[in-house]
């Protein structure tokens, strides 16, 4: 996997209020049971970014007028489980890639950053997404293998899908850039070192 150092961030990518409408999908209970799962995990990984000093930056989704997560309604907010800090960058997107149209790339080529620890929702469409153009951007990539997640979705379940994108993700590359599916408590344990 690599030496950590400061050259990584954490990426948490549209942990918001309503990014996933319990009310409305087929698995309500078990998801929510999943999700708040997934939320103690973040938490955690987060923590341990703050102690290791690296740099948190959260990404919002808008779904557009109408939309559950629509800019600034209830729904679109950052979930009061994940600690948004005054320091930390906060990039809106309204395509699945948080790199289209949002200054992300500017603001870690400006911070010499080359590492994504990356973390969010929805598996299926954002998360995968953004590791994807990552990887072709140059930046090298630790997703969190159950630091993401998603509700079920034609036909699959939310833990086929996971598990699916975990496996075609591990090692994918562009060029000298790879991703690296990593579960949240192995990435923990890491040491981030001085450089």
């Amino acid at each position: 996997m690599g030496i950590i150092n400061h050259s990584h961030a954490l990426l948490l990518i549209d942990i918001q209020n309503k990014v996933i409408d319990f009310k409305s999908i087929t698995r309500p209970s078990e998801t929510e049971i999943a999700f708040n799962k997934f939320l103690e995990r973040i938490s955690k990984l987060q923590t341990w970014a703050r102690d290791s000093d690296l740099a948190t930056i959260h990404v919002q989704h808008d779904g557009g007028q109408g939309s559950r997560i629509e800019r600034d309604s209830q729904g679109w907010q950052i979930r009061n489980e994940i600690d948004v800090q005054p320091k930390d960058p906060i990039f809106y997107k309204t395509h699945c890639s948080s790199f289209s149209g949002t200054g992300l790339n500017d603001y870690l080529k400006k911070n010499k950053i080359d590492s994504l620890i990356i973390a969010g929702c929805m598996t299926n469409f954002c998360i995968d997404t953004t590791c994807r153009i990552a990887i072709e951007k140059g930046y090298n990539v630790i997703l969190a293998a159950d630091g993401h997640m998603t509700c079920d979705n034609d036909g699959l379940t939310f833990e086929q899908i996971i598990k699916h994108h975990n496996s075609i993700l591990a090692d994918l590359s562009a060029d000298n850039a790879c991703i690296k599916v990593v579960p949240v408590n192995k990435i923990i344990s890491l040491t981030v070192s001085a450089d």
